[in-house]
């Protein structure tokens, strides 16, 4: 059927990067069966990657109003809003789709970033170690907990967390620039010299 198709074809074009022509696509998709709740999800996608973080954001809502729990709607919309330096406003919907599914890695990622922006370094920790718990593979979730603890002046578990990101992508700029760093601040200073030359 036609609406099948042009949600194939849009998938498609955005697994190429094509999210112009996803756009195009989804919205005839959209004019068949209004309201779908994939096709505006996709959509709001689709804005998101265009750099329309407004147009990201009706779509993202409006899959709410079908289904408030829309764990993938909920999480972008703290993306969308984060973007938009509206922490607190992120920062709910990011609770949000982790109290709907408790297993959900990134969005306890991005409540480490805003509680390290809000200096809620407590509640930081919680956030990145749960990440982490939940997907050990967070290269981000690693280095961030890392600059939290440097932060709190706990350099030795601030090393371990950068390790951490290394093992996992030893060509973490962020990480072994701030693994060098915390070296230092330690006095380890050829340690720190041969990160460096990284």
């Amino acid at each position: 059927n036609h609406f099948d198709s042009l949600v194939l074809l849009s998938n498609i074009q955005a697994m190429n990067n094509n999210f112009l022509r996803a756009k195009d696509l989804l919205v005839q998709a959209n004019e068949i069966k209004p309201n779908n709740l994939s096709v505006l999800n996709n959509l709001g996608t689709a804005c998101k990657e265009l750099n329309d973080v407004n147009g990201s954001i009706v779509f993202y809502e409006k899959v709410l109003k079908f289904n408030p729990n829309h764990t993938n709607a909920l999480y972008n919309l703290g993306i969308a809003f984060y973007s938009l330096k509206k922490i607190k406003k992120a920062k709910n919907f990011f609770l949000k789709a982790a109290e709907i599914q408790p297993n959900y890695a990134l969005a306890f990622f991005n409540l480490g970033n805003i509680n390290a922006e809000l200096k809620e370094y407590n509640e930081a920790v919680s956030n990145y170690k749960k990440a982490i718990e939940i997907n050990p593979k967070i290269v981000g979730a690693h280095n961030n907990l890392g600059l939290v603890f440097r932060i709190l002046n706990d350099y030795e578990a601030a090393i371990n967390c950068y390790e951490e990101a290394i093992k996992i992508n030893n060509n973490h700029i962020g990480a072994i620039h701030n693994l060098a760093l915390a070296l230092k601040e330690l006095g380890k200073f050829e340690k720190s010299i041969e990160l460096h030359e990284k």
